[in-house]
């Protein structure tokens, strides 16, 4: 289990589960891994501000004194 941080008030706690092309990041909801957008804001929007699902072709990573940074390239 990771932490997905969208904001510096806001962070997710994520099972990563890494396929072919793409990582996925699912969150638990009961006894189930769900698939759910996330927005920066805890309000209901129907737009979604941040996609689970992350294309390992558009990805761009870079090191930092505190850990790994995952960007995605769209």
């Amino acid at each position: 289990m990771l932490t997905w941080r969208l904001s510096r008030v806001k962070e997710v706690e994520v099972y990563v589960v890494l396929l072919e092309d793409a990582i996925v990041l699912l969150q638990q909801q009961d006894e189930r891994l769900v698939l759910r957008c996330q927005t920066k804001e805890d309000r209901n929007i129907t737009q979604c501000s941040h996609s689970p699902i992350i294309r390992l072709a558009t990805m761009l990573t870079r090191s930092v004194a505190n850990g790994w940074l995952l960007y995605d390239g769209l």
